[in-house]
């Protein structure tokens, strides 16, 4: 039925989103919504012009400068290495992981280490999905997928190493995140732990590789 969707959708898209095809329904998931009526918002300006609007859990807590559809009030996952955090019942949400915990994400093979944030949720499917600049830090490229297959392309493989650090959401907060206020928290999170600085760190990985796998 795939072919039907796109046909349904597209016609959808050339009334400019304000008639869905008769006999049809069509749900939003994760796409922000420009006005009461369900209609999509769609980028006008900027360099994400022509996109859908996208949501995150996670917010900026911006009160000016929001953006179309207070888009700039979500996490932006081309700029802030995010993780998803699983719906349902799992083993992290058991041991209290929550959307704003701090995460750390370490490459086994090339040993990059990316400080990242859980800024969104997910199916319960999974465990999780890392954010483009998130992958794209772990396996060490700066050229952002603009195809599918180049998306394909950024995603890692199974010597991914994840830490998220309990209860962390509340600690020395700085909005909206960056990656450069994240990273700042981290390692005085680690630093607090008698870890001092980022070598003590992947040290700790490494220590852990062999349980790990």
């Amino acid at each position: 039925m795939r072919s039907e969707a796109y046909r349904v959708f597209e016609k959808f898209r050339d009334s400019k989103y304000d008639t869905i095809p008769v006999g049809y329904k069509i749900n939003w998931q994760n796409v922000l919504i420009a006005d009461s009526n369900g209609k999509p918002c769609v980028l006008t300006t900027g360099k994400y012009k022509g996109y859908f609007a996208s949501a995150t859990a996670l917010k900026n807590g911006l009160n000016t400068n929001l953006g179309e559809c207070e888009c700039n009030n979500q996490v932006d996952p081309f700029e802030v290495p995010m993780l998803v955090l699983a719906g349902g019942k799992n083993i992290v949400k058991t041991y209290g992981a929550k959307v704003g915990d701090l995460v750390l994400a370490y490459n086994m093979t090339n040993h990059n280490l990316v400080y990242s944030i859980i800024g969104d949720t997910g199916p319960p499917e999974n465990l999780g999905e890392g954010s483009v600049i998130l992958n794209m830090k772990l396996i060490g490229t700066t050229s952002y997928p603009k195809t599918r297959a180049d998306t394909y392309n950024i995603a890692t493989g199974k010597d991914i190493m994840i830490c998220v650090l309990p209860n962390s959401s509340s600690f020395d907060t700085a909005k909206p995140y960056t990656q450069e206020n994240i990273k700042i928290r981290i390692l005085k999170w680690f630093s607090d732990q008698g870890y001092p600085d980022e070598q003590k760190i992947k040290d700790f990985f490494e220590q852990n590789k062999t349980e790990f796998k």
